[in-house]
């Protein structure tokens, strides 16, 4: 999903910003392959967005310089641009800021429960928050009981977070009136 959000932000900045086709349907598994080893690399979305508005500028830029060269060759190339960026960054280690996505653009619509679903599988599977759950073994895993069989079964812990202050607080509060219990400091 984040790969086909960079590739239709990469078309909307084509049509929408140059007056530009969008990238040529032979392009367009490269363009998915390129953006594909973005994120393979350890890019960000903001990253990628920066990496496709470059690439549609350079390819803008290389339109303007070249004057044989019409929109449909500009899109084409800016598939070339977007590799040749991300592989020059990969090469030499360079820092990419983070954009932000245009109010213009629109996203997919299950995008932002994707990504707070692939932050949830990330969570679950942390080595740092795994040795800290007190309810699992050091895999992440507990036993369980089924109940409709009675037998016994490993099952991915998803490490409930309990914040100690919020307990004590409502430990202390009176339940009559809402104000701390004096009798309890």
């Amino acid at each position: 999903m984040e790969v086909a959000d960079i590739a239709a932000y990469l078309n909307n900045l084509l049509t929408k910003k140059y007056g530009y086709p969008d990238v040529p349907e032979a392009r367009r598994e490269e363009l998915t392959e390129v953006i594909q080893k973005g994120f393979k690399h350890g890019y960000t979305p903001g990253q990628m967005i920066c990496f496709a508005w470059r690439a549609a500028d350079s390819a803008a830029a290389w339109k303007e310089r070249n004057p044989r060269m019409g929109p449909p060759e500009a899109a084409s190339a800016s598939v070339t641009s977007l590799n040749g960026k991300i592989d020059k960054a990969i090469e030499l280690h360079h820092s990419i800021p983070e954009y932000e996505t245009p109010r213009w653009h629109k996203a997919p619509l299950a995008l932002g429960s994707f990504r707070r679903l692939h932050a949830d599988i990330r969570w679950v599977y942390n080595r740092e928050v795994i040795g800290s759950c007190a309810l699992c073994d050091h895999q992440g895993l507990k036993e369980t009981v089924r109940t409709e069989s009675g037998t016994r079964a490993l099952w991915r812990c998803t490490h409930p977070v309990e914040i100690p202050a919020q307990q004590q607080e409502s430990e202390e509060m009176s339940p009559q009136d809402g104000e701390p219990d004096p009798a309890g400091t």
